[in-house]
């Protein structure tokens, strides 16, 4: 039930308030790096901001922090609930 650890975990660093909540960002291995991702996410953004609240998400890869940070979101917590696995990493943005 190690998935039911982690479900439970992510639940806890949801916030209350109105928030978007970006549950996947993705894209095809043969057009990563393309831009695809940042004109999904700029897009996506600009809905968010036209509702003045904040946005949520929750990233693995520790790589993608730097990623996301660029588009204004800041780390709020690292989760690992299960011993020796991997953490996931909570970012939040601000409304605009």
């Amino acid at each position: 039930m190690t998935g039911n650890r982690y479900v439970a975990a992510l639940a806890h660093v949801h916030r209350k308030d109105p928030q978007w909540y970006l549950m996947v960002l993705c894209a095809d291995p043969t057009v990563q790096r393309s831009g695809v991702g940042t004109m999904l996410l700029d897009h996506g953004l600009q809905m968010v901001d036209a509702e003045g609240v904040g946005s949520h998400l929750e990233t693995p890869r520790l790589d993608n922090v730097a990623y996301y940070r660029r588009f204004g979101y800041e780390l709020v917590e690292t989760v690992t609930p299960v011993e020796d696995g991997p953490p996931f990493y909570a970012m939040w943005r601000a409304p605009r």
